[in-house]
C-alpha cells in the first residue's frame, strides 16, 4: 500500500508541473479559433491571450502573423509576459500604437515587426517596465519610436511622478525616450531609466520629446550603436532634475549634454564615444539651477576629446557605484491614455516636415563650451535629433475614434488557474480517503 501510495503521488506531482507549464503558453495567429493551447489550436485575439496568463504571466507565442487594424492597448495584467515568436503586422495606418498596461512587466523577443499600413510605429510604455529583448527586427521601411512614458493627450487619471524602465537588447530604432511625447507642457517628475545592451538607436533621449518637461534620468550604455545620446529631450525640452549616464560598453557617436537644469554625470568605464557637446537653448537657460557637467573616466578608455566639453574630468580606478534607485512604481499607469481626445492643434501641421532633408540641422543648439576640436563633428551627427523631432509630430494627431478605451479583461482572466485549484482539491481529497482505508485495514 505505501509503494502504491508512493507512485501516486509522484504520478501527480508529474501532472501538476504539466499543467502549469502548459498554462504559462498561449498561441494566438490571424484567424486563430481554437483555444490557445497550441500551435495548432491559437487564439484569435491577443487580448484574449495576454487575459489568459495575465494573473501569472507567460508567453504569449505568434505561431506565423499577426495582424493589429487599430491602436492597441494591452489588458492589465499582473504578472510578467512576454510577446514572442512570428511576425507582429502594424496595419493602423498613421496610429500604428502598442500601449502597455501592467503592472506586470511586457518583453518583446525574437520576433519581427512590419508595415501593413504607415511608416512608423510606438511602443509606449506609460511607465511601465518594457524590455525590447533578444531577436527582435523592425521593418527598415519604416521607424520605430519608443517611449517610457506616455502618449499625450492624457486621461485625468495620468501620474506625473513615476518613473519609466526601459531596456533595449536588440533591433532597430529610430528614437528611444525615457519620458513622454506629444506637443503639451506637461512636467514629469520621476526619473527615466533606460538601458540599452544591443540594437541600433538613431538617438536617445533622457527626458521627453515633442513637447513636456521632465525631472531625472539615469542611461545606462552597456552595448549596441547609438549615433546620437542626448541627456535631455529635443530642441527645448529640458531636464529640471539630473542626468547620470554610464557608459560600460557599445558605440556613442555624439554624446550631447543638453538642456540639463540640474546636475550632469558620465560615468565612462568602456565602450567608445566619438564625440560630445554641451549645449543649453537660450529659451530655456534661465531655469538652469546649476548646470555643471562632470566626467569621471577610468584609464582604459579615450576620453580626451570629450574632456574638453565637461566642467569637471575625474580620471579614476574604478567608477562608484551610485545610480539612484527607483523612486516609484509603475503599478499606478493601468489607465491608458484618451488617444481619442483633441490632439493640439500645432501637431497637425507636421507631416510637411517629414519630407524635410539634413537641413533642418541648421537650427542646432548653441554650444556653450567653445573649443575647437568640437565644431567639426558636431553638424555630422547632430542631424538625428531635428529630423526626429521634425516627423514625430504627424503621429500625434487625434487618433480614431474607436480607441476610446482599452480592451477590457475576458472573463477567462484566471480561469487555467481556478481549474488547477478545483483539481488539486478534488485530489487531495481522494489521497485522504485512501490514506483512512489503509491506516483502518492496517488496525
Amino acid at each position: 500500500m505505501k509503494k502504491f501510495l508512493g507512485i501516486f503521488l509522484a504520478a501527480l506531482l508529474c501532472m501538476m508541473l504539466a499543467v502549469a507549464a502548459s498554462a504559462a503558453d498561449v498561441y494566438v495567429n490571424d484567424g486563430g479559433t481554437g483555444d490557445g493551447s497550441s500551435a495548432d489550436a491559437p487564439l484569435g485575439s491577443m487580448t484574449d491571450a495576454i487575459n489568459k496568463i495575465g494573473a501569472d504571466g507567460g508567453k504569449v507565442i505568434i505561431v506565423d502573423t499577426y495582424t493589429c487594424a487599430e491602436e492597441y492597448y494591452e489588458p492589465e495584467h499582473v504578472g510578467n509576459i512576454v510577446i514572442t515568436g512570428g511576425k507582429y503586422v502594424f496595419s493602423q495606418g498613421q496610429y500604428n500604437r502598442w500601449f502597455l498596461s501592467g503592472p506586470g512587466s511586457t518583453t518583446f523577443e525574437n520576433m519581427s515587426f512590419e508595415y501593413g499600413a504607415g511608416t512608423t510605429s510606438l511602443i509606449i510604455a506609460q511607465y511601465n517596465k518594457l524590455v525590447l529583448g533578444e531577436g527582435l527586427s523592425f521593418d527598415a521601411s519604416g521607424k520605430a519610436y519608443v517611449i517610457g512614458g506616455y502618449q499625450v493627450p492624457l486621461t485625468d487619471t495620468a501620474v506625473f511622478d513615476l518613473d519609466s524602465d526601459v531596456t533595449v537588447k536588440s533591433g532597430n530604432y529610430w528614437l528611444v525616450a525615457g519620458h513622454s511625447r506629444g506637443n503639451s507642457e506637461y512636467s514629469f517628475v520621476g526619473t527615466a531609466h533606460i538601458t540599452v545592451e544591443g540594437g541600433e538607436i538613431a538617438t536617445v533621449y533622457g527626458a521627453s520629446v515633442n513637447g513636456n518637461y521632465s525631472g531625472n534620468a539615469v542611461i545606462n550604455i552597456k552595448g549596441g550603436t547609438i549615433n546620437n545620446l542626448r541627456t535631455a529631450g529635443d530642441a527645448t525640452r529640458r531636464l529640471d532634475g539630473d542626468c547620470t549616464v554610464n557608459i560600460s560598453g557599445g558605440m556613442v557617436t555624439l554624446l550631447s549634454l543638453n538642456n540639463v537644469m540640474g546636475k550632469t554625470t558620465v560615468n565612462f568605464s568602456g565602450g567608445s564615444v566619438a564625440n560630445a557637446e554641451k549645449t543649453v537653448e537660450p529659451a530655456i537657460a534661465m531655469f538652469v539651477t546649476d548646470g555643471t557637467a562632470t566626467l569621471n573616466a577610468t584609464a582604459d578608455v579615450d576620453a580626451k576629446i570629450i574632456s574638453l566639453f565637461f566642467d569637471k574630468v575625474n580620471y579614476v580606478s574604478a567608477i562608484p557605484d551610485e545610480t539612484p534607485a527607483q523612486t516609484a512604481a509603475p503599478a499606478a499607469t493601468t489607465a491608458a491614455p484618451a488617444a481619442t481626445t483633441a490632439a493640439p492643434a500645432a501637431t497637425t501641421a507636421a507631416p510637411a516636415a517629414t519630407t524635410a532633408a539634413p537641413a533642418v540641422t541648421t537650427a542646432a543648439p548653441v554650444v556653450t563650451t567653445a573649443a575647437p576640436a568640437k565644431t567639426t563633428a558636431t553638424p555630422a551627427v547632430t542631424t538625428a535629433a531635428p529630423i526626429e523631432t521634425a516627423e514625430a509630430p504627424a503621429v500625434t494627431t487625434a487618433a480614431p475614434a474607436t480607441t476610446t478605451a482599452a480592451p477590457t479583461t475576458s472573463a477567462e482572466d484566471g480561469g487555467s488557474n481556478i481549474g488547477l485549484i478545483i483539481g488539486i482539491a478534488l485530489v487531495v481529497v481522494v489521497v485522504a480517503v485512501i490514506v483512512v482505508v489503509y491506516v483502518k485495514k492496517k488496525k
